[in-house]
């Protein structure tokens, strides 16, 4: 988003025809997004693509080890091409490209997410620390708690368990689990901000499915 006010504002006679450097590049960085979310949650990403790039662009970016990171390089490519025309300071040259890689840096930064699970160790010690905190509490309230000792003592064990599970989900940030980043609907959000820009039909926000925001 902050990229196209970018390119809006310090472009000379922007364009966003659909022959113009400026519309490439942002189609590429919109690309981009469907691909990321797509290689974080291991799914086909080819439908989402079709809108934003053209069939060969899409196929190479597909088959490349980080798809995202392909695109992304398309962008700059694209940006280059831009101060080719001479439209473009370089003033402005440097502000975007810094926009460019400041999106690689969060790029990269999703991707250290995905490949780096927190070690097993860890949840194994939460685990076990909980359980026996939990076996001991009784004999902690009795006193002070008397016959409703089991029914406190249930609902500390629904509170540590439940943020143990939740922790347990939040581990992979990037599925389709409830409790998981809606990346869909991050995108879609980003889509129909650029519409107007692009001269299209912004698309209708996404729905939540049985409550739950993909």
């Amino acid at each position: 988003r902050n990229l196209a006010r970018a390119l809006e504002g310090q472009l000379v006679d922007a364009r966003f025809d659909a022959e113009s450097p400026e519309r490439r590049l942002l189609c590429r960085v919109v690309a981009m997004l469907h691909a990321l979310r797509h290689s974080l949650r291991a799914t086909d990403a080819h439908a989402d693509l079709a809108p934003w790039i053209d069939r060969q662009l899409a196929e190479a970016a597909m088959s490349d080890r980080f798809p995202a990171a392909r695109l992304l390089d398309e962008a700059s490519r694209e940006l280059r091409a831009l101060a080719d025309t001479g439209r473009l300071t370089d003033y402005a040259r440097v502000a975007l490209q810094q926009d460019l890689g400041f999106i690689q840096r969060q790029l990269s930064g999703c991707e250290r997410l995905q490949t780096t699970p927190i070690p097993f160790a860890y949840s194994l010690l939460v685990h076990r620390t909980i359980s026996v905190y939990l076996l001991l509490l009784p004999f902690g309230v009795v006193d002070s708690c008397g016959v409703m000792t089991p029914v406190v003592s249930l609902v500390m064990a629904y509170t540590f368990f439940g943020l143990e599970a939740v922790g347990s989900q939040i581990e992979e940030p990037f599925g389709l689990l409830p409790n998981e980043l809606p990346l869909a609907s991050l995108c879609r959000g980003v889509e129909i901000d650029l519409a107007p820009l692009l001269g299209q039909d912004a698309p209708l926000p996404l729905e939540p499915v049985n409550g739950v925001l993909t």
